[in-house]
C-alpha cells in the first residue's frame, strides 16, 4: 500500500504514516519512487 500527497510547492510526497499508523511496512514504496524520477526527469526536461 502507498499513499501521496502532493502540492505545488512540495511536489509529491510519500506519506510512510497515518494517525501513529504505518501505511503499508511504513516505508516509501517502489511505485512512489519510480514516479518521482519520472517527474524530476520531466521538470528538469521541461
Amino acid at each position: 500500500d502507498e499513499v501521496w500527497i502532493s502540492s505545488s510547492t512540495k511536489e509529491i510526497g510519500a506519506v510512510i504514516e497515518v494517525d501513529g499508523s504505518p501505511v503499508g511496512d511504513g516505508k516509501v514504496g517502489d511505485i512512489w519512487l519510480a514516479a518521482q524520477r519520472l517527474f524530476s526527469a520531466h521538470k528538469f526536461n521541461y
